[in-house]
């Protein structure tokens, strides 16, 4: 799967998903974790950490994909720290790789004006060669305000398996995916960590009572 077309793989895989808040509702399968009630930095980091390890193996092809908003037509202030964060969280063997990015329409119109930008930005690694716990806890740190932290809207999409994950911010995580069968493991092991306010459209994608 390497050099794969991020827009090509979401087209033929994701056809219908928008890649923007709440990813939960965006999708038919999915599964939103609640990551911690009171703002327990350590068990956001922790919940999240665990849920990525439980669906993916070293070897699967990844996309790791952050957007960031502008309201002109140039990148936003903080392209040169989400660059940083890809140098910083990527091993040796995929730093040289060059990150994408791309102009996307604004994801959630009728907010904005008609000057609302999204840049996206993507790389394409394995998960053995990403510090994937240090680009969790950057993201994550978004809520706490502490370093380190990685600005804009983090998205990982898992292209050997058909995965989305989003962390949205230090209450919960979002996964969807195109098979209930992928999910089921962490639906049945960490159910108690499902968000209550959404377990009966979980219980009903799941069958389970």
């Amino acid at each position: 799967m390497r050099n794969l077309n991020l827009d090509q793989y979401l087209s033929s895989s994701f056809p219908s998903l928008e890649l923007k808040t709440p990813l939960f509702y965006n999708f038919d399968i999915g599964l939103r974790f609640e990551m911690s009630e009171e703002g327990i930095k350590e068990q956001v980091y922790n919940r999240a950490y665990t849920l990525i390890n439980e669906l993916c193996i070293p070897t699967d092809e990844l996309f790791i994909i952050i957007f960031l908003d502008s309201w002109d037509d140039y990148p936003p202030e903080e392209e040169e720290q989400v660059i940083a964060s890809f140098q910083r969280y990527a091993n040796a063997h995929v730093k040289h790789v060059n990150i994408d990015r791309k102009k996307v329409p604004y994801r959630y119109s009728g907010l904005y004006d008609n000057d609302s930008r999204t840049f996206r930005y993507s790389l394409q690694c394995k998960v053995n060669e990403v510090d994937m716990e240090g680009l969790l806890i950057a993201s994550a740190n978004q809520s706490f305000d502490l370093e380190p932290l990685l600005k804009g809207d983090l998205f990982i999409l898992n292209c050997s398996k058909d995965i989305v994950f989003h962390l949205y911010d230090y209450r919960g995580m979002d996964i969807v995916s195109k098979s209930r069968d992928t999910l089921i493991s962490v639906f049945t092991e960490y159910n108690h960590w499902l968000l209550d306010f959404d377990k009966d459209r979980m219980n009903s994608i799941y069958w389970f009572n």
